[in-house]
């Protein structure tokens, strides 16, 4: 019987409560610094597969082009856009918009005014019957 109260006096004395509670703390502090870290080499895990499946269709969007610029398609229209190459019995026709040969004269006439000296736009400034410049 007294040993009995003599291990149950232990238990519940403040020395073994004191360690309990150091040993608990301890114990908790060590899950949390693992549970961290897993978090952490999971979130760098997703990312790594992320960043692979963005470069996998980066890769498959590269070979597609490479597949193209190598088809003779392609080196046809290079040859015919950057070379003026052209088949035999074909004519090449030029069309221009109106739009561009108006803003064509434009230029001109703003290249003309450009060319003016000053002494002269002050000349027809004051004595010119026209004021609208």
């Amino acid at each position: 019987m007294k040993r009995k109260n003599n291990i149950s006096k232990f238990i519940f004395s403040k020395f073994s409560f004191i360690f309990l509670l150091f040993f608990l703390i301890v114990l908790i502090g060590a899950t949390s610094k693992i549970t961290a870290k897993r978090y952490k080499i999971n979130k760098e895990i997703y990312n790594l597969k992320k960043e692979a499946n963005d470069l996998d269709v980066q890769n498959k969007e590269l070979t597609k082009m490479i597949e193209y610029l190598d088809t003779l398609s392609f080196k046809e229209k290079e040859a015919r856009l950057k070379l003026g190459l052209q088949k035999e019995g074909e004519k090449t026709i030029i069309i221009t918009s109106p739009y561009s040969e108006l803003k064509s004269k434009e230029l001109k006439i703003e290249e003309k005014e450009l060319v003016r000296s000053n002494i002269l736009k002050w000349w027809e400034y004051f004595f010119s019957k026209n004021k609208n410049i």
